[in-house]
């Protein structure tokens, strides 16, 4: 039986008492839950969704590739910085790791699966995103954690209905282990709604304690009864689950290449101000877990977000979609 929008408005009204169970009801977003399968003997088809593997790609579109040589010329000064002043022989190796590196700067990037839009659209809707077609995601992590916010670090496609997809072997300079078996995934709606301290959130700190752990609750049993108790590995659209706050107004500093850690430092800065107008327009496309079957492991056991703003990914258009990392 279909998880309704109705359904969900009545979890609101039984979780919170004092909130504005309305104007709650009117963030609700749909989501399509990511479920993974088995690795299979059989490789997935161009026309399914699937995580891990190798991607289909048209004839005249290389595999994507990463010059990773400005990202680390740019961090290894403050790499060794922190080295000087700790006693741990770790940062050695880390730096004679990134030294190396610039013998051979470009590199393919990980796939990291595609998502078959028709099958996202049978399961929910998600208002913003094409309902037919093709998006694939590629992205090496090391470009999050070196803070280059270097966007050839990562990559999403769009391929419309009707492309001619091929299968492509990974690169022989891709290294196995960022290579993962590949699974196909299936799709179950869910409602979701902003985190309890994200800024959308409209239950307030100064309700009651017991209002917050609701909301809490709340959002537990909106994905439990859309995922039908099913294990979510990630999810396409809807309001993203956050570990360390908002990501809109990152994605918006960081895609114009403002380290979003100025607004947080230097509140004056007019360029950020100006950009931070902005940051309402980008959405989730897409959110990954720490997978143990592809063995992902983002950060410190975290997520990996793809976001694009709203007129361009409505239009098909992922050329400036933009990848964050949080971990705990």
């Amino acid at each position: 039986m279909p998880f309704t929008r109705s359904r969900a408005v009545d979890l609101i009204g039984e979780y919170l008492e004092s909130s504005p169970h309305l104007k709650i009801a009117g963030q609700l977003q749909q989501s399509a839950g990511m479920v993974l399968a088995d690795a299979k003997t059989s490789l997935p088809g161009s026309d399914e969704s699937y995580l891990g593997g190798s991607p289909h790609l048209p004839s005249e579109l290389d595999w994507p590739v990463w010059d990773r040589s400005q990202s680390v010329r740019a961090a290894l000064p403050k790499i060794r910085e922190r080295a000087a002043s700790s006693e741990s022989d770790w940062y050695r190796g880390y730096i004679a790791e990134l030294e190396s590196m610039l013998r051979q700067p470009v590199v393919p990037l990980p796939f990291l699966g595609q998502i078959a839009m028709e099958a996202v659209h049978q399961a929910c809707v998600v208002p913003y995103l094409p309902r037919g077609g093709v998006m694939q995601f590629f992205c090496d992590p090391l470009s999050i954690d070196l803070g280059s916010y270097d966007s050839g670090g990562f990559r999403a496609l769009y391929h419309p209905p009707g492309t001619e997809l091929n299968a492509v072997n990974a690169p022989s300079t891709l290294a196995d282990d960022q290579q993962a078996e590949a699974h196909r995934v299936s799709f179950k709606a869910f409602w979701t709604l902003p985190n309890w301290f994200s800024e959308s959130c409209l239950v307030f700190p100064e309700h009651d304690e017991g209002e917050i752990d609701g909301y809490i609750e709340l959002l537990d049993q909106l994905e439990y009864f859309g995922m039908d108790e099913a294990l979510s590995v990630g999810q396409v659209g809807g309001w993203p689950p956050l570990i360390q706050g908002d990501m809109n107004l990152d994605c918006q500093l960081a895609s114009q290449g403002i380290d979003p850690i100025v607004r947080y430092e230097n509140k004056q800065d007019l360029r950020a101000k100006t950009l931070a107008k902005g940051a309402d327009d980008w959405r989730l496309i897409m959110h990954l877990c720490s997978v143990q079957e592809l063995d992902w492991c983002w950060g410190d056991a975290g997520y990996l977000y793809f976001w694009a703003r709203e007129q361009e990914v409505s239009r098909c258009d992922l050329a400036n979609a933009w990848c964050m990392m949080q971990t705990s």
